[in-house]
């Protein structure tokens, strides 16, 4: 489940991209129709029903508060025409995973952006991304400035540690210990849990930053290691 400061992020994301106002309406003194509706999807075969879902529980109260209204439906239901959305503000989804009938939906919102109806994506894209519908997913992406590379990273179980820095380990010990000790303290927020791991970290390794753990998988004999340095502020 999201925490607060991620749930946050997303909302202000969501609200800034909510609040571009369309194109034309900046003429001075000329009063224009404000589309004031938003067209949310879910998908009822994995939230639910409305109330149930990531979008009202985080998102509709402060899409709401700038006075907009969300009008729900499930993406398992018939879908209206792409130009019908054009009455709509803008397409907001927050999937957990695939939807059913992931062709159907990826052909609909593809054309939905085409048409240029803003759409805000939280979450999973709601297709199942592979060499068949990486090039869609793509476009539906591409307004945001962003791409889907077709990379993966495979399951880890069989990755082991080859390599420790006693330092790092210490300091992981350390925030292990802070978490368990906030976790039986009910008045602390999340926020102030995060801000005391951090403060541990910089406390018991000033230098951190300046290691490398070393991994290796357990059917690869090769070492992978990032020399990147770790930034903490």
């Amino acid at each position: 489940m999201a925490d607060a400061t991620t749930v946050r992020r997303r909302c202000a994301v969501l609200v800034a991209a909510a609040s571009v106002a369309p194109a034309g309406e900046a003429a001075a003194g000329v009063a224009v129709p404000v589309k004031r509706e938003i067209l949310a999807l879910y998908d009822g075969a994995q939230e639910g029903v409305v109330g149930a879902t990531r979008i009202h529980r985080f998102a509709e109260m402060p899409l709401n508060h700038l006075g907009f209204v969300l009008r729900f439906l499930d993406v398992g239901a018939a879908l209206p025409d792409p130009a019908e959305t054009l009455r709509y503000r803008g397409v907001l989804t927050w999937f957990a995973g695939p939807v059913p009938d992931s062709g159907r939906y990826l052909d609909w919102a593809g054309r939905v952006v085409g048409l240029g109806v803003p759409t805000v994506i939280l979450g999973d894209v709601g297709v199942p991304v592979g060499p068949d519908t990486l090039g869609p997913v793509n476009r539906i992406l591409e307004p945001a400035g962003v791409r889907d590379s077709g990379d993966r990273v495979g399951p880890t179980l069989g990755t082991r540690v080859t390599q420790a820095d006693p330092v790092a380990n210490k300091t992981g010990a350390t925030i292990a210990s802070t978490a368990k000790a906030a976790a039986r303290t009910p008045s602390l927020s999340s926020e102030m849990i995060a801000e005391l791991d951090m403060r541990v970290t910089r406390e018991s390794n000033p230098a951190i930053g300046r290691y490398t753990n070393q991994l290796v998988s357990e059917t690869a004999p090769a070492v992978a290691s990032d020399p990147r340095p770790l930034r903490v502020s």
